[in-house]
């Protein structure tokens, strides 16, 4: 078998594995968005950055809340519908001189249906 004929059949396995992945991750999101797959809440961090993944009714609100997580700061009425939302954000913990702050950003929201 030559070289070329090598790189050609490992950059299709790549192009195999990697659209294999899509059909993954678009699957899952399907799942979940059509309440066939039900995620907990997760959170993992990395030194000052945090990420939390959660179901939430309250999709403007950086803090989990709705079914299944009673407690929020937000209230439960939202310029949104009643709906259930899947939500990602980011959370960047800094200090202004003695103060501790933490930034939050909604890095991806998507309707739950029902």
């Amino acid at each position: 078998m030559t070289s070329l004929r090598r790189v050609q059949l490992g950059l299709l396995g790549v192009l195999i594995l990697l659209l294999a992945g899509g059909l993954v991750v678009a699957g899952s999101g399907l799942a979940v968005q059509h309440r066939i797959l039900t995620l907990p809440p997760i959170q993992f961090g990395v030194g000052a950055v945090r990420f939390a993944a959660f179901t939430t009714n309250t999709p403007n609100c950086r803090t989990p809340g709705g079914t299944g997580v009673p407690v929020s700061l937000c209230v439960p009425q939202s310029a949104h519908s009643p709906q259930e939302y899947f939500a990602i954000w980011m959370y960047t913990r800094s200090q202004r001189g003695v103060v501790p702050i933490e930034y939050a950003e909604r890095l991806f929201l998507m309707p739950i249906h029902e």
